[in-house]
């Protein structure tokens, strides 16, 4: 199995950022790796949304 990293900036888009890694998230179902997404926050003024969100085959998802 392979390990994938998802590197991600965002600035201030944090909704479409979480509909993006639904997206993805969809498309990795027939990938046979180990995903991890990493979202770059550049600054933003807005806050991370708390809102939960529930991924079927990316393993982990960290706001740096």
């Amino acid at each position: 199995m392979k390990k994938t990293i998802i590197l991600i900036p965002i600035y201030n888009d944090w909704k479409s950022v979480f509909k993006l890694l639904l997206n993805i998230d969809i498309h990795l179902s027939t990938w046979d790796a180990e995903v991890s997404a990493y979202i770059v926050n550049d600054g933003s003024t807005e806050k991370v949304p708390d809102d939960k969100y529930i991924f079927k085959n990316i393993k982990t998802v960290q706001v740096i």
